[in-house]
């Protein structure tokens, strides 16, 4: 089984990874290049920084 994946990553200002910012993904579960599913991801970045990204998925 592989997978089709869109993601986006909305960034809130200043830029980088900041508490409240936002990551999505869907697509879909492939079985021999037929789609057999569909998955979707929303995480909420708790808290962020240079050496730690924690999230809530």
């Amino acid at each position: 089984m592989t997978t089709e994946t869109i993601s986006s990553y909305n960034d809130i200002r200043p830029g980088g990874p900041r508490p409240g910012d936002v990551t999505l993904s869907t697509g879909y579960l492939l079985t021999g290049g037929e789609r057999v599913g569909r998955f979707g991801n929303q995480c909420v970045f708790l808290m962020a920084n240079a050496e730690q990204t924690l999230h809530l998925g």
